[in-house]
């Protein structure tokens, strides 16, 4: 199946980190206590990393609307994490975070930035 234009921003954005950097990037944006207001689409998240599914399928499933993720590399080791949810058309919600990654590749840090919610 063709990817859409939801699933093409998720695969160039999955090109500027590993699969392990990823995870640990959504984990720490959904089990960051200080993340407020908590979009839902942190909770949904929470509860597919918690099942033990894949990215890909959390991210795949072919459906016009669904998780967006867009990341963008800032200076040095820091990124700015776009991540939402819309499930249908004007609903959803989500935000945008900056993390900092350790040496390792690991997070050191995360800060919400923007929250949307429609």
């Amino acid at each position: 199946m063709k990817p859409n234009s939801r699933e093409r921003q998720i695969r160039k954005s999955r090109k500027l980190v590993t699969d392990e950097q990823l995870i640990a990037i959504l984990r720490a944006i959904v089990y960051n206590r200080s993340v407020s207001p908590r979009p839902l689409a942190l909770k949904c998240l929470r509860e597919h990393l918690d099942r033990g599914e894949t990215l890909d399928q959390i991210f795949y499933d072919g459906d016009d609307y669904g998780y967006s993720l867009n990341i963008k590399r800032l200076a040095g080791p820091k990124l700015e994490v776009e991540f939402g949810c819309s499930p249908g058309p004007d609903v959803g919600d989500g935000g945008t975070w900056i993390v900092e990654l350790d040496k390792g590749g690991g997070v050191r840090s995360v800060s919400g930035t923007t929250f949307w919610i429609s």
